[in-house]
């Protein structure tokens, strides 16, 4: 997606999984580069959302509330 932040050449899987409670979760896992960008991307921007694109859909808009490392 134009303009994002993380592109899939640093996802190494993603997928959006329901729990028990009927939440949505949005799995990813990055390589090496891709973790330390998503990283970097969590802590400039504590109490703000963020945009996770799958396939050109947006599966999730989750306030970020703390780096994620």
């Amino acid at each position: 997606m134009e303009g994002s932040a993380l592109e899939g050449d640093v996802v190494r899987d993603a997928k959006v999984e329901v729990d028990d409670e009927s939440r949505v979760h949005v799995m990813l896992e990055f390589d090496t580069t891709g973790a330390a960008r998503f990283e970097r991307l969590t802590a400039e921007n504590l109490r703000r959302r963020i945009a996770i694109v799958i396939s050109g859909e947006v599966t999730s808009v989750p306030v970020v509330h703390e780096k994620i490392a």
